[in-house]
């Protein structure tokens, strides 16, 4: 069995004669955009592709635009998520399969592809190859815990190579990041990666960072680093072997041993070892918000849309302020929400909601916003992009500011301060809005596609383009 990383969570196994691609993100940058593989990499073509594998829906494992580069010909094995199940079939998919956890399904002779459980609540699956040579498992879209590694121990006998989740970045900075981020998760990551005890472990996914204009944001968004993560291990498991995996590095496994072959793969090549831009230091310097205007809107376009904004979420404070339970905990918190955007030119405009009568006192105006405790400030751009669908959320949370200060309250005779945050009103707005979230999330998968489906492919797949 020979194991590729072609870069973050996109790896190809060859396997008892047959191709398996998990996770196809193969070009940068991805992630509508934002996104580039780090280390950098360039994919340089594919074998023949047998069998696709997605293993959640996140943005940075279903990327739509490396979907449409690939043969619709191939099957693809994923979750019964109808976003996915979505993009397959605009993209003319035939062979998808929708696959619950836990299932077999067999290749090639004595070749196994198991998809294996996730602690979360969530349509996600890792993935488990096994044939006569020995066993990969790639569970990085998931969570683990002993529970779920014990039985697939139990099943399967000792793993020789495991990609270890080692880091689940948020794809936004709004602001803030919370006390203790991100302690939990490494406890966990560890300690599955210890129990697994496989022959070799590799730190994988999470092998991306932001592009410009975004590019600030790594300092605050990636706080586990794999080098790090291998060190943890060797401090609380130092018998176990593990080594840092670049693109373009293979791993053959073979009967009781994993040998690392760095940069021996065809199909990809490091270009270049780029992981100082994510070395994480949230006491880094956070630029003012500004609008670069990603997507080219012209001017009109920007004022248009944020003043159709403004009156179609006054109209809806307004109609809704009884009975929405978004502005009902609004509303509980006290005090005011205030909606700032900031224009490509620096100018801004301000809508602001008081909450503490029977009815919403709203008032508009230019400049920064003051007297809200409450606040989003967004580049105009990306409201409007998230306004008419042609972006998903968090596109992009370097663009979004977010503020919550709870205000005071006299609660039976002493003072006392909400510590529940009141949702986030704008977006709670975008989701509700007629004609529903369901629709809207089609509309911005539509844009994706027709944008994907109409650009030519920046090079051809060997034996896998369309």
């Amino acid at each position: 069995m020979r194991v590729t990383l072609l870069g973050h969570a996109t790896v190809l196994v060859e396997v008892g004669g047959a191709n398996v691609l998990i996770d196809p993100v193969l070009q940068d940058p991805f992630g509508e955009g934002m996104l580039v593989a780090c280390p950098a990499r360039r994919v340089t073509g594919l074998p023949r592709i047998d069998l696709i594998i997605l293993t959640g829906g996140r943005p940075d494992h279903v990327d739509v635009p490396s979907l449409a580069r690939l043969s619709p010909d191939a099957t693809v094995i994923c979750p019964k998520d109808s976003r996915i199940l979505y993009i397959l079939d605009r993209l003319g998919f035939r062979k998808v399969r929708p696959t619950e956890p836990s299932s077999v399904i067999r290749i090639a002779a004595g070749v196994e592809v198991v998809t294996t459980q996730s602690a979360r609540k969530a349509p996600e699956f890792g993935v488990l190859v096994k044939d006569a040579t020995g066993t990969f498992w790639d569970p990085v879209s998931t969570a683990l815990s002993r529970p779920i590694i014990d039985p697939v121990l139990a099943r399967f006998g000792p793993i020789d190579l495991l990609l270890a989740g080692y880091a689940y970045p948020e794809f936004g900075y709004f602001g803030v990041q919370r006390a203790g981020f991100p302690g939990p998760f490494l406890r966990a990551a560890v300690d599955a990666a210890a129990h697994v005890a496989p022959r070799l472990i590799v730190p994988g996914s999470a092998g991306f960072r932001f592009a410009e204009p975004f590019a600030w944001t790594n300092a605050f968004i990636f706080p586990i680093s794999p080098q790090r993560f291998v060190a943890d291990l060797g401090r609380i498991a130092p018998a176990l072997a593990t080594a840092t995996g670049n693109p373009g590095d293979v791993f053959e496994v073979g009967h009781g041993r994993v040998e690392r072959r760095p940069g021996a793969s065809p199909f990809v090549a490091m270009t270049a070892d780029d992981t100082e831009r994510i070395v994480y230091d949230p006491s880094a310097e956070v630029p003012a918000l500004s609008d670069p205007n990603c997507d080219g809107y012209a001017a009109a376009v920007l004022e248009q849309q944020v003043a159709a904004t403004f009156a179609e979420l006054t109209a809806f404070l307004c109609t809704s302020y009884e009975a929405d339970p978004a502005i009902a905990e609004q509303r509980r918190a006290g005090g005011s929400y205030g909606l700032g955007v900031v224009f490509p030119d620096g100018h801004e405009r301000w809508l602001r909601v008081g909450f503490d009568g029977s009815t919403p006192v709203i008032a508009q105006g230019e400049g920064p916003i003051r007297g809200a405790l409450r606040t989003t400030r967004i580049a105009a751009s990306v409201l409007t992009a998230r306004a008419r669908y042609e972006r998903g959320y968090p596109y992009p949370g370097g663009l979004t500011r977010i503020t919550r200060i709870n205000p005071a309250r006299l609660v039976d005779g002493k003072v006392a301060i909400e510590p529940k945050e009141p949702p986030e009103l704008l977006m709670h707005w975008i989701r509700v809005k007629p004609p529903g979230w369901g629709v809207h999330g089609k509309q911005v998968l539509d844009f994706q596609i027709a944008a994907a489906l109409a650009q030519p492919s920046p090079a051809p797949l060997v034996g896998g383009a369309r």
